[in-house]
């Protein structure tokens, strides 16, 4: 298994009014990832090493990429000197391909070709947040805040969503439906 990432992220913060704090970014990130699996048969020699006696059989042999890209935006707003108002988003475009490179093309019982670990999914979404916090005294501070977030499923989930084959890949998952992204609300509040 070999897996590489890389991202880049920009953010620029400034306070076009007094009462206004303006937080804007983006997020870009590429991930690549590389399986193999393979196994050989042989015979235990008198000396105790193990001859092959066939050439490796291929079980798995598959790539996977992402592609992640994150746009957000956040006021801190001072409504007056002891309530402050945040008000943030963040856009989510995402997408994960899976290539299975396996040759030949695998058939289930019912003789029917597999298709495979190919996926190609895109996934975006719009994740809202707000929070109000109140200083009533200089060591007292009441607050509240909402948000949503999502994260979307990795190529080796994905390559595992087929319920008419079974998954190839070595895990303890079984073959899934087509596997949305979770979303995550959060609602918290303290003194």
């Amino acid at each position: 298994l070999n897996q590489d990432v890389i991202g880049v992220g920009l953010q620029y913060a400034f306070a076009p009014l007094r009462a206004h704090k303006l937080l804007v970014g983006t997020q870009l990130e590429f991930g690549k990832s590389d399986f193999r699996r393979s196994y050989a048969l042989g015979i235990f020699n008198a000396d105790r090493t193990v001859g092959e006696l066939y050439a490796p059989i291929e079980q798995v042999n598959v790539e996977g990429s992402n592609r992640q890209l994150g746009i957000y935006a956040q006021d801190v707003w001072s409504l007056n000197e002891k309530t402050t108002l945040l008000i943030g988003g963040r856009y989510n475009h995402a997408s994960v391909k899976t290539t299975d490179r396996l040759s030949p093309t695998l058939i289930n019982v019912e003789g029917e070709a597999s298709p495979g670990l190919n996926n190609d999914y895109t996934y975006q979404r719009f994740n809202p947040s707000i929070g109000l916090s109140y200083q009533p005294a200089a060591n007292s501070t009441w607050y509240a805040s909402a948000g949503s977030s999502n994260r979307v499923p990795t190529p080796v989930e994905l390559a595992c969503s087929d319920p008419e084959f079974p998954c190839l890949l070595p895990n303890a998952m079984a073959a899934d439906p087509f596997l949305e992204q979770v979303i995550t609300t959060t609602v918290e509040g303290g003194y």
